[in-house]
């Protein structure tokens, strides 16, 4: 017993002296930190605020480059010949002497070499929870320039706005919102934890607006390439036109798209719905999603390839050659004009309704039935096959070779283009649109 309680004294001993040390490499850290420039961190009572301002002139567009590690930044356009910089200075400290000298350490970093002009904060740092950080502080700037200037701009904290200019355009938050209206140029946008929202773009060059944490929001907006992205978030556009590509992909959200022209259309989500309405795509239209229903209405595309993992795919006025695969979930294509099909579904049903072109048509189930609806005067020459089921028409099938419940060869209205239905565990029926 004697010896468990010597060595319980002994472990007391180490952890007490242990928790010392600790003390003491703190006490010795903040030493360093003190005598190196870096403050503490403390409880702020007391905010100080200022405003400064400048005019600067320019002989033609600005080049206009900010660094805002923490606030806001908002651009938008004047006249020419002149930039003015507004920046509002908040600081806190320990009362009104602490607040003020922070203030007065926040310096407004300005810089002009002709039409270039860089704009950024400095101010001393501090020992916070995350680290060393710049200490307690803030600028939130207003900027007006020429408006055909260009600008890049950065916040590490804080929302960005620019408005109104046509040159280009690259911008950038960590963690804030993006608002962009009024533009001409060239845009990259760009949020690691926040909104992009981006209104009435005129541009023929490339668009890109990305947010890693957030929803990216897309209105009245055209460029040669558009591009939307996010990992996790939202994406709605509508107005949306590109010469090119229209390309939107989205990791972990749905998508919507509606009242928009392409050339070419490339749509992905690893996990949310699609959802496409009133598209006018003169090119290839690609959509697919991992575990998402894709539901396009009224997209008008040169050819269409829909697939999605889990879930349903329904296209509803469509035309040309169309195909679409889910591994578990419905397909169903309707009121399509002289379509080219290749349907299929590993668990579920398949559906067609409309009038059919040049073939081969195929469509295929797994497990599901499987119903296609054609106008009365439809001639084809039909492969027809079932599983485990039956087959109906309301043709008159002319059948070749010998006559079975479940496979079914023959021709319509005196054959045409093939048709070939199968499926594995289901019913075949073929119905007339009178």
């Amino acid at each position: 017993m004697k010896i468990k309680w010597l060595i319980a004294g002994i472990l007391i001993v180490a952890l007490i002296a242990l928790c010392a040390g600790s003390i003491f490499a703190l006490w010795q850290g903040v030493q360093l930190a003190q005598t190196s420039g870096i403050h503490l961190r403390g409880p702020y009572t007391t905010t100080a605020s200022t405003t400064e301002e400048k005019n600067l002139a320019v002989s033609g567009p600005a080049n206009l480059n900010v660094q805002n590690d923490t606030g806001y930044v908002t651009v938008q356009a004047g006249n020419d010949g002149q930039v003015i910089v507004k920046a509002e200075k908040t600081t806190w400290g320990n009362g009104e002497a602490d607040a003020q000298a922070a203030l007065k350490n926040m310096q407004i970093i300005i810089k002009q070499n002709g039409n270039n002009i860089s704009i950024s904060v400095q101010q001393p740092t501090q020992v916070g929870v995350f680290g060393v950080e710049p200490s307690g502080g803030r600028v939130r700037f207003t900027i007006t320039v020429p408006k055909a200037s260009s600008a890049t701009l950065h916040s590490s904290n804080g929302d960005m706005s620019l408005d109104g200019i046509s040159g280009s355009v690259d911008v950038e938050s960590d963690f804030g919102a993006v608002t962009l209206s009024n533009l001409s140029g060239s845009v990259l946008g760009k949020s690691s934890n926040g909104s992009v929202t981006a209104h009435n773009i005129s541009s023929t060059g490339s668009v890109v607006f990305s947010s890693d944490f957030g929803k990216v929001s897309l209105d009245t907006v055209s460029g040669g390439d558009v591009t939307a992205s996010s990992s996790n978030g939202h994406i709605v556009l509508k107005n949306v036109t590109a010469s090119g590509l229209l390309k939107v992909e989205s990791e972990f959200g749905g998508i919507d798209i509606n009242t928009s022209r392409t050339n070419v259309l490339q749509v992905k989500t690893n996990n949310g719905q699609v959802k496409l309405d009133q598209l006018n795509v003169t090119g290839a239209s690609t959509v697919e999603s991992d575990f998402g229903t894709l539901i396009l209405t009224n997209v008008k595309a040169a050819s269409y390839d829909l697939s999605t993992q889990n879930g349903k795919i329904s296209l509803d006025g469509a035309q040309g050659p169309i195909k679409a695969h889910s591994d578990y979930g419905d397909v169903s294509v309707s009121n399509a004009q002289n379509a080219t099909i290749n349907l299929s579904s590993n668990n579920g049903a398949v559906s067609f309704s409309g009038s059919l072109g040049a073939g081969p048509h195929t469509l295929k189930s797994d497990f599901g039935n499987i119903q296609v609806t054609l106008p009365a005067e439809s001639a084809l020459s039909v492969d027809l096959q079932t599983g485990f089921g039956k087959i109906t028409s309301d043709f008159s099938v002319v059948v070749k070779g010998a006559i079975s419940t479940t496979h079914s060869v023959g021709s319509i209205n005196g054959g045409g283009a093939t048709l070939t239905i199968n499926t594995n565990n289901g019913n075949i029926t073929l119905q007339s649109s009178k």
